[in-house]
């Protein structure tokens, strides 16, 4: 698993600019469950250091390519960053407001205007799907406000992976951008799926299936169904 998770890791920093973050996330983790769990400290930190030794590795032809053309490395990030004059505007604090708000309503209210991410000006979620990534994010609040401890580190990996992911969109030009945004999308999935499965738990509390309605039929639909 710690092989493939480097591969992983190294494969993001190849397929998108955007994926040189999730080390970063990754590194974060690491270090708050070595803190929390001083018992096992040390093996979580040989988990990551032979991840990363793998990553790397991988890395290294692209690395070294990069070393002989930083442009390419540093030129349009610098180019579309925000705290270029071009971009701020004479206010970074100003266009960082601006740019949040932006980055908040890609979600619901108006998403990238560009045809060449989405359909243009379409938001993440359609309607019905925002419900539900709402009741998930108010879900996961809620839990990790209850868990103590190791218990809060599936909630603090989505935190720091969708927090990492949605950087890029946040601290540049043309925002909302999907594709910077892109290594947000798996905890987006994800708190949508986890409001999905919080109404569905709801549901099956106000409402019981019929008995033996937990069973499915050969049809792979549920027998009530008919």
């Amino acid at each position: 698993p710690l092989f493939a998770a480097g591969a992983a890791m190294a494969g993001a920093v190849y397929a998108h600019p955007t994926g040189r973050l999730i080390p970063l996330a990754l590194a974060a983790y690491t270090l708050w469950l070595a803190l929390v769990d001083r018992r096992h400290a040390w093996g979580y930190l040989l988990s990551f250091g032979l991840t990363a030794a793998v990553s790397f590795a991988l890395f290294l032809p692209l690395g070294v390519y990069f070393l002989d053309h930083q442009w390419l490395f540093w030129g349009h990030p610098s180019d579309v960053s925000i705290f270029d004059p071009a971009v701020h505007g004479g206010s970074v604090a100003d266009a960082l407001a601006a740019q949040a708000l932006a980055v908040l309503g890609m979600f619901f209210v108006r998403g990238d205007g560009s045809d060449f991410h989405n359909l243009p000006g379409r938001p993440v979620f359609d309607p019905v799907m925002a419900v539900f990534f709402v009741i998930g994010l108010a879900a996961a609040v809620v839990a990790v406000g209850r868990a103590r401890g190791l218990n809060r580190s599936p909630y603090l990996l989505a935190a720091l992976w969708g927090g990492l992911g949605l950087a890029p969109t946040l601290f540049s030009d043309a925002v909302p951008n999907f594709s910077r945004a892109i290594g947000a999308l798996p905890v987006l999935c994800l708190l949508a799926a986890l409001g999905l499965l919080t109404v569905t738990a709801w549901l099956a509390r106000v409402a019981p299936l019929p008995a033996g309605g937990e069973r499915v039929s050969a049809s792979g639909l549920p027998p009530w169904t008919g």
